[in-house]
């Protein structure tokens, strides 16, 4: 799980950095399951890192983006993994 804040730029450049790191330590295994979490997406008016911006990041490394809150308790998914989520909840209960 690859995090950073949507009000600091810092962080995400830092993200892509340790991303890179992860790779040469897997020997760059463009494999490696990951995940991109935008947090603190309850911030929106001090957004420093767009959407459009780490959406790109997240598609070009392969890996879901999501953004998210825990201070208002708020998990925005894209529509493939709410659709997944939910299929998999309904087989549970079979």
């Amino acid at each position: 799980m690859l995090c950073f804040a949507i009000n600091d730029q810092n962080s995400f450049v830092e993200l892509k950095e340790l991303h890179s790191a992860i790779l040469r330590l897997r020997d760059n295994n463009s494999k490696t399951p990951c995940v991109v979490v935008a947090c603190k997406c309850d911030l929106e008016g001090e957004r420093d890192v767009d959407v459009a911006t780490a959406k790109a990041w997240s598609d070009s490394i392969k890996a879901p983006f999501i953004e998210t809150s825990a201070k208002v308790c708020l998990l925005k998914l894209p529509p493939s993994v709410t659709f997944a989520v939910d299929l998999l909840d309904k087989q549970k209960r079979r």
